[in-house]
Order: structure tokens, then sequence, then C-alpha cells
């Protein structure tokens, strides 16, 4: 028989808390001290392996991490939790045909 195992998001502290400690350490390898010097590395060598990723796979960028995000978001069920703030069509049309009659 299966076993149902919970899995609940980090917060957000754990998950700043172990970036700053990447980024830290990343700067130790590259024998950068200057934050904006270590903003700009990490930017570029993100970019770099997420095209080489994205090559690998044969897909876009933004669809490889859409796709990360909605599996983690699935396993956190927290995509099921945001509100959809998509405009009502309908209400839209119905509002612009009664002015559109005068009315």
């Amino acid at each position: 028989m299966e076993r149902f195992s919970s899995v609940s998001a980090p917060s957000e502290k754990q998950i700043l808390s172990r970036l700053l400690s990447s980024m830290t350490t990343l700067m130790a390898l590259n024998g950068h001290v200057g934050l904006d010097v270590a903003w700009d590395g990490l930017r570029l060598r993100l970019d770099n392996h997420l095209h080489s990723l994205c090559l690998w796979e044969g897909i876009h960028p933004d669809q490889y991490v859409e796709e990360k995000v909605r599996i983690k978001a699935r396993r956190f069920n927290s995509i099921l939790n945001q509100v959809d703030e998509t405009p009502d069509i309908d209400e839209e049309a119905r509002l612009y045909l009664r002015q559109s009659r005068g009315g």
C-alpha cells in the first residue's frame, strides 16, 4: 500500500537563506567580495546554465522554468490557491453592448 506523504513548502526565510549561502559560496569560489560584481556574475552564470539545459532539452528557457515551477507548485499545492485575475469577457461584452445601445 502506498503511503501518502504531505510535503510542506519551505518558508521564504529558508529559501532566502539557501540562496544567500549558494551565492556566497559562488563568490568565494570565484574570488569575488563585492556584492554588485557577485550579482552580475550570478546572473550571467545562471543564464548560461539555463540556456545550456534548454539547448539540451530542446525547449525555450521560459517553458523550462514554467514546467519546473508548475511541478513544484503542484507538489506544494500552491497554484490552486491563487486567484485567477483574468477578466470576465462575457461581462465586458454585456457592458459594451448596453453602452452601445445608449443604456
